[in-house]
């Protein structure tokens, strides 16, 4: 008998998303009066309609990347207003969780249409939120306020309404979320420079280590504890390796260099056995690239790790070319 052959899919980490999200429509206010035994017709007595529930974005620790398994998000409408001065439910509320270092950002302008549009005309961008901390959240899509019943709009001179008014459309709203990883430290580096295999060694993540480039797909973030140091404990993430270019978006350049945004301070991992290009042209390139993606970005505090510096007697000179090099840099 064949054996059946199992496809091992590998799950897509996902760092930035489109959404549409509307607030629920309010409910309608009512027009009815007051009867019983006695009074054939009284007073004003329709409540209001509720209103409709609203759409926020909340950060969440247990959330890994952006896999939101939709992209349209509806709150509830509010409830109609009732006789006897019942006034309707509010809508319920929709939370889509995100993880924490997650960009909201509007994408054209609020409408109140009845028509979604996941990718509206106008795509002007308008920073909502940075969904930095644990609980951390933003409306996103108000939902409608609920109609007035006669009850409420009855006046002295009119008390005898038979108006009520109808609850309003929610807003709606095409929105981009962005995951931009939330570390102390930020490892940078060309393909297979060793950036994993230093993640894993100071820290009790597991990424992938192989001797091919790409092997990082996504950014990997990992613990480190240093009781004897002023940071105690402090956060490094593994940041997918750059290519050249990759500030004009070549290699998902702006995704991996999403990622470095946060960081506040940048180890530049540096590969001491590539004969194809010198560790200090690595490093000019390197910070290159992340000035001409964000202006200022190269310039945050930086350290060097130099790897694979026992690979060869080369790899040993190179160390010693570019202690040289880095020196001549700050002398200037």
């Amino acid at each position: 008998m064949a054996r059946r052959k199992h496809r091992h899919s590998v799950a897509r980490f996902v760092d930035r998303v489109r959404i549409f999200a509307a607030g629920g429509h309010g409910g309608n206010g009512c027009a009815s009066f007051f009867r019983d035994t006695r009074v054939e017709r009284g007073p004003p007595d329709g409540g209001s309609g509720g209103g409709g529930g609203s759409v926020f974005v909340r950060a969440s620790g247990g959330v890994g990347d952006l896999s939101l398994g939709r992209h349209s998000f509806r709150a509830g409408p509010g409830a109609h207003g009732s006789s006897s001065q019942m006034n309707g439910r509010r809508g319920a509320d929709v939370y889509i969780e995100v993880p924490c270092g997650t960009a909201v950002e509007r994408l054209g302008r609020v409408t109140r249409s009845v028509v979604p549009a996941l990718h509206p005309a106008d795509e002007t961008v308008t920073l909502l939120a940075n969904l930095i901390y644990e609980g951390d959240e933003v409306v996103i899509a108000a939902g409608g306020a609920g109609g007035r019943g006669n009850v409420t709009l009855r006046s002295g001179r009119l008390q005898s309404s038979r108006l009520a008014e109808d609850g309003l459309p929610g807003e709606q709203t095409t929105l981009a979320l962005t995951l931009k990883t939330v570390a102390d430290v930020g490892l940078v580096g060309f393909p297979n420079a060793g950036k994993s295999s230093l993640l894993a060694a100071i820290s009790r993540a597991t990424p992938q280590v192989a001797e091919y480039p790409f092997t990082t797909l996504h950014p990997q973030l990992g613990s480190v504890t240093a009781p004897a140091s002023p940071w105690a404990e402090f956060s490094v993430a593994d940041i997918p390796g750059l290519v050249e270019g990759a500030f004009e978006n070549r290699g998902l350049g702006h995704s991996f260099l999403s990622h470095i945004e946060r960081t506040s301070l940048l180890c530049y991992v540096l590969d001491l056995a590539c004969a194809e290009r010198h560790p200090a042209v690595q490093l000019a390139l390197l910070q290159e690239e992340l000035d001409r993606y964000l202006p200022g970005l190269a310039a945050r505090p930086c350290i060097i790790a130099a790897n694979k510096a026992d690979a060869s007697a080369a790899a040993a000179s190179r160390l010693a070319e570019l202690r040289s090099e880095v020196a001549h840099r700050r002398a200037r």
